[in-house]
């Protein structure tokens, strides 16, 4: 099972200082009610639905964070391997 968990940048390097996530407020995940609503969806798609909901919750807590950077600091770019989620140029 597959658990999305909005965040920010913030709460990422809050992550990777203690090593430890916090509970957050919400989590994301498929769930009877979001296999309902798309009736016609296989794993993936549901997965995905999950996934889109989680990002726009991330959304709306860097909206509501005006100190929130809006992008990651550049020595992130350089301790994050290849194959992660880190920007390529």
């Amino acid at each position: 099972m597959r658990i999305y968990l909005p965040s920010t940048l913030s709460a990422l390097a809050a992550v990777l200082r203690t090593g430890q996530v916090t509970a957050p407020a919400c989590a994301f995940t498929v769930t009877p009610t979001l296999r309902e609503w798309y009736a016609s969806g296989d794993m993936e798609e549901l997965e995905y639905a999950a996934m889109s909901a989680a990002a726009r919750a991330s959304l709306r807590l860097l909206a509501a964070d005006p100190q929130a950077p809006s992008r990651p600091p550049s020595r992130w770019k350089k301790s994050c391997p290849r194959t992660s989620m880190a920007p390529r140029r």
